[in-house]
């Protein structure tokens, strides 16, 4: 029985997670399952180069480099939805399959970023910090805002963004999204507007949150010239998608500014 599980093919969990039970319990009898706990100063262990599956969360690059020592690799999962981390069109010229989990964190990130406009607009951590330091008064609590009637722009409306707008509408907020690559008419079936440009969407924004994924094409997508859009009353802003959507020396900078 041991012997025949060693001729299985190897899938291995890179980095992130130890506990692979569920993997091996879905795989069983189709691959062996191993986490390896990775990092990016490890030097990759003899074992992983013979796996045939590669099983990748976040912390490793799965670059040029990367993909000429996993030499065994037949295909590549994303564990989430972004597959920044991985060179798509190298890894297409090795034979190597690449896939992501699609419907990964959705409800979770949703809430995140809901839970993220509720405690910018409302001030609630903060508020919350002062009382615990026993320097609380109704002053402190200045600057909370009412959500309902202010725009929420929503960059990227796939699943995430839609299930965010859906959150956002039961508050109150107007919500408006700008992603090229979805279909007409989502808008009008979930009650929210669409923009054709993120210029469009940053100058009329009061709340601006990411929600696409990264790639060559968006990087710095928010930057000098896309903050310059914010309307003189200023503008709350989300991401919980990609840090590489901003270029934090222009976010620090109009910060700064401001």
């Amino acid at each position: 029985m041991e012997g025949g599980a060693e001729r299985l093919p190897l899938v291995a969990m890179m980095d992130f997670l130890s506990d692979v039970s569920v993997e091996i319990s879905v795989l069983a009898g189709v691959a062996r399952v191993k986490s390896f706990m990775l990092t990016p100063e490890h030097e990759l262990p003899e074992e992983v180069l013979l796996a045939e599956g590669i099983l990748a969360w976040h912390l490793l690059e799965y670059n040029k480099e990367m993909l000429d020592k996993l030499v065994s690799a037949k295909v590549i999962v994303r564990v989430g939805i972004g597959i920044d981390s991985v060179d798509l069109k190298y890894a297409g010229l090795k034979g190597v399959y690449v896939a992501n989990v699609p419907d990964y964190g959705v409800e979770e990130v949703a809430d995140s970023s809901m839970n993220h406009i509720l405690n910018l607009l409302r001030r609630t951590v903060c508020a919350s910090l002062q009382a615990n330091d026993s320097r609380w008064n109704t002053l402190r609590a200045s600057g909370a805002t009412r959500l309902r009637g202010q725009t929420l722009g929503i960059v990227g409306f796939g699943k995430i963004g839609k299930a965010l707008a859906v959150r956002a509408k039961a508050f109150g907020l107007r919500v408006i999204f700008q992603d090229p690559a979805i279909e007409d008419g989502v808008e009008k079936s979930l009650g929210v507007e669409r923009v054709d440009t993120l210029k469009e969407l940053v100058e009329v924004s009061d709340i601006l949150s990411l929600n696409c994924w990264l790639d060559s094409n968006n990087r710095h997508l928010i930057n000098r010239e896309s903050l310059s859009w914010i309307k003189p009353s200023g503008i709350f802003f989300v991401n919980t998608a990609r840090g590489g959507l901003v270029d934090e020396g222009a976010l620090l900078e109009a910060i700064k500014g401001k």
